[in-house]
């Protein structure tokens, strides 16, 4: 809140309008409070001189990258409109992740609904879109797609697990399909994989701050985990302890806020009595 605060005061000639600001200057509704945010996610490019922001109006999120010298905003890339049947569902594309590679290139993830099932009955889901976008606007590669420009082509499911700021030539992704995942390697310049680890039933991978792979989570049931762990340098996963419902309901108290030092979680708690304060 506070970086968005400042970006906004900073970026206010390039921003507003008059009616911004006039706007600006009434007392705040109810409503205010509860609208959608309309600038969200603004992320510092690594050397400081840019920032790239999310807008969101009438349901279309834009991406926008704000040149902090000159003042001036360009829109790489808007989500599009969402047709009847995704409103009805309250499904809608939007950006739910950026991250700045490098100074040029933006990592984002566009949640988007897709319909699946037969001809028959048809459900639709959000699936998510990776692409790489320059900040000029003009380079821009999907990274989750197999078989690009055929009549092939689909898109993969696959999440971002690290940008790998210490690797500029390469991402994290973990690839999913049916019961399977593995974690990849990826070229941002060629979209080649390298394949890191894989195996049944994982759902997600977890990594130090120089990017190794040393927790995996394998799902037993719905109701049911093993979480994995490896050093730096190892092959074979060991398991650290089982999730399940028992253990879920023992969290239910905390949330959790940050990794601290070696062996220390940051969590939020609820005080057990008055006296341990809120």
């Amino acid at each position: 809140l506070r970086l968005l605060a400042f970006v906004l005061a900073f970026a206010a000639p390039a921003l507003a309008s008059a009616q911004d600001a006039a706007s600006a200057a009434k007392p705040l509704t109810v409503e205010d409070f509860v609208e959608p945010a309309t600038w969200s996610k603004p992320v510092l490019s690594p050397s400081g001189a840019m920032v790239a922001i999310v807008r969101t109006e009438n349901g279309v999120d834009a991406l926008e990258v704000i040149d902090l010298q000159t003042r001036k905003g360009k829109i790489l890339f808007r989500t599009r409109a969402p047709v009847k049947r995704e409103q009805q569902q309250n499904l809608v594309q939007r950006i739910s992740y950026l991250h700045w590679k490098t100074d040029s290139q933006i990592v984002v993830t566009v949640d988007t609904p897709a319909s699946v099932g037969d001809f028959l009955v048809k459900e639709i889901l959000e699936a998510s879109l990776h692409i790489l976008i320059s900040p000029d606007g003009k380079t821009q590669t999907l990274l989750n797609e197999k078989n690009a420009g055929k009549a092939s082509a689909q898109l993969i499911l696959s999440d971002v697990i690290d940008v790998l700021p210490d690797d500029p030539d390469h991402l994290l992704m973990i690839y999913y399909s049916s019961n399977y995942a593995e974690a990849d390697k990826v070229d941002v310049h060629t979209g080649a994989h390298t394949k890191l680890d894989g195996g049944r039933d994982v759902v997600g991978y977890q990594v130090d701050r120089k990017g190794n792979l040393v927790l995996r989570f394998v799902e037993l049931s719905e109701t049911a985990m093993i979480v994995q762990g490896r050093a730096p340098g190892e092959t074979q996963w060991r398991k650290l302890f089982d999730v399940n419902k028992k253990t879920v309901k023992a969290l239910e108290g905390f949330e959790v806020l940050d990794i601290g030092p070696p062996g220390v979680v940051y969590v939020a708690a609820n005080p057990a009595t008055p006296a341990e304060g809120a």
